[in-house]
């Protein structure tokens, strides 16, 4: 098969983020497919541009035999009128690239969110060519940002995006989803389309090679504070307001009386300058916010550290890339998280589960590991890895993933 697939934010693995799509695909074309995916190479989290271009605002680029087309987006700082430009100028260019491809036409095309726009460019995409469009929702808009109080249900903005959805649904042939209750929510609003529920998942491979990484600012300093005999418990993603990231801050200063407990925030995003301000404040000397690090070297950092939290605001639609970064790393878990899907540690007894908005309850979960054995926190990580071995590996995903389109382009083109 040659399968497209059009996610805005997919990365390669030498850059911060998910990657999802990379690793599928990579294991895709390793089964004999042929896959090429269309991206925007102005970073989301880093907020800048990552390749260089002369005229085209485009180029082709080969990644471990995945098909990589970066399209130069618009820049953005914030949340402004310039991050929707991005999107559209994302969405234009990429179905403005792909019309032109015809002579290596696809049997299949997928279009994934979180913005709609990607998935709507990819179904008129399909459409083109007559051939099966997938519809993969990782979030719901605009159901996530009114459950957040972003924005109102009424709303012109809210009305716009939840057409878009409509529209896109009606147009595939197939949808996936990452989160039982998206599921739940595609059968109560789109009676007839099947959806798939696929999660994301792991690549353990990156796990059980002993990596080493010399010379990145955020492992240098976690390597010091680990000589230093400091516990170290971190949280790793986007620094923006649906992590709920303040709340570890409030942690930090009731932990403040236990010097060896060191927080770190490892990322970038909106939120960043505000967090520093906050610990600036509170004078607060064991919390610290560190840069992202390469895909790559995430196995490496999650395995200097003791422990990982895992938190987050009022979403209940996604699901979260870093929870099974965390579980294949072998270390606890703290969760604190509304969504119960994000959220197997209790039952397979892999950390400590707190109710979220409980910061007492969050500061001594991350006492109680404090204090407990180093066997008893590695059986708990160990417990952790073995399930996500079990059921998240990339190989045990795409088996499924594989055979939805494999059986979508044996139906036939449209």
């Amino acid at each position: 098969m040659r399968i497209w697939m059009f996610n805005h934010y997919a990365v390669t693995p030498d850059l911060p983020g998910g990657t999802r799509h990379f690793d599928f695909a990579k294991e895709l074309v390793k089964r004999g497919h042929e896959v090429t995916i269309f991206a925007s190479s102005f970073h989301y989290s880093l907020l800048k541009e990552t390749e260089t271009y002369s005229v085209r605002k485009f180029k082709f680029k080969t990644y471990d035999g995945v098909n990589f087309v970066w399209i130069k987006s618009f820049p953005y700082r914030r949340n402004d009128w310039r991050r929707v430009f991005n999107m559209l100028s994302y969405s234009y260019l990429s179905w403005k690239v792909a019309k032109g491809l015809h002579k290596k036409k696809p049997d299949v095309v997928l279009g994934s969110t979180v913005h709609p726009f990607a998935a709507l460019t990819a179904s008129v995409v399909a459409k083109r060519y007559k051939v099966p469009f997938v519809f993969e929702i990782r979030d719901l808009w605009p159901q996530t940002l009114i459950d957040m109080g972003v924005w109102r249900k009424n709303s012109l903005t809210s009305l716009l995006f939840r057409k878009v959805e409509e529209k896109t649904v009606k147009a595939c042939q197939a949808i996936v989803v990452l989160s039982p209750m998206t599921k739940n929510y595609i059968k109560e609003n789109y009676k007839g389309k099947k959806a798939y529920y696929i999660p994301n998942g792991v690549d353990l491979r990156r796990f059980d090679i002993d990596m080493r990484v010399y010379g990145n600012p955020t492992i240098d300093f976690l390597s010091q504070r680990k000589r230093e005999g400091k516990f170290l418990v971190a949280f790793t993603g986007a620094l923006v307001k649906s992590n709920n990231l303040e709340q570890l801050v409030e942690i930090a200063n009731r932990l403040r009386e236990i010097p060896d407990i060191q927080l770190v925030l490892i990322g970038r995003g909106q939120e960043r300058k505000s967090l520093v301000s906050q610990i600036k404040k509170g004078d607060l000397k064991n919390i610290k916010i560190l840069d992202p690090v390469r895909k790559a070297e995430v196995p490496h950092l999650l395995k200097i550290v003791d422990a990982l939290l895992l938190v987050q605001g009022k979403v209940f639609w996604g699901s979260m890339n870093k929870l099974f970064d965390y579980l294949s790393a072998g270390k606890p878990v703290v969760a604190s998280v509304y969504a119960d899907h994000n959220n197997p540690i209790e039952r397979i007894n892999a950390g400590i589960t707190v109710p979220p908005g409980d910061l007492e309850a969050l500061s001594l979960a991350i006492f109680k590991l404090y204090n407990m054995s180093k066997r008893e926190r590695e059986e708990m990580g160990m417990r952790g890895k073995e399930y996500v071995r079990r059921y998240h590996s990339i190989p045990v995903l795409v088996d499924k993933f594989e055979g939805m389109l494999c059986d979508l382009v044996r139906q036939g083109r449209l």
